[in-house]
């Protein structure tokens, strides 16, 4: 039903995640290049994090498990080296780790779909939990 609800609209969902990632990546670079909440030195970083994060995206149909694990994985490593995902807005970040968990849920059986959320969910608690309030 789904693929010829997609088929008959003429719509790829594989270019539409393409072009969600892009639209995420966009959004982030911005937030990334033009807030003053992130120090000039750390720019660079997020710059290049943000396209690691964005890009699993992209393949979350094919991949959910990993596109997941490797999206929480860049938000808490670039988090823990300093770089700007603290200071950004993290709506962005959290409605597309959202949709990855949902891909995860959506598209796997039962016990790799689970698998996939407790690896997402703790990779990013190791983030959460290393979070200095401001």
């Amino acid at each position: 039903m789904r693929a010829e609800r997609y088929r008959l609209a003429g719509l790829n969902p594989r270019y539409l995640d393409a072009l969600l990632a892009v639209a995420i990546m966009v959004e982030l670079e911005l937030e990334c290049w033009l807030d003053h909440g992130i120090p000039d030195s750390h720019r660079l970083l997020t710059g290049v994090a943000v396209v690691v994060f964005a890009v699993p995206i992209a393949a979350r149909r094919r991949w959910p498990t990993a596109a997941l694990v490797c999206s929480a994985a860049v938000v808490t490593i670039s988090g823990l080296l300093g770089s700007g995902f603290s200071a950004m807005n993290g709506l962005t970040v959290m409605l597309a780790l959202a949709m990855l968990a949902y891909s995860a849920g959506a598209w796997l059986e039962l016990p790799r779909s689970l698998l996939a959320l407790v690896l997402g969910a703790g990779t990013f608690c190791v983030f959460l939990f290393n979070l200095t309030p401001s």
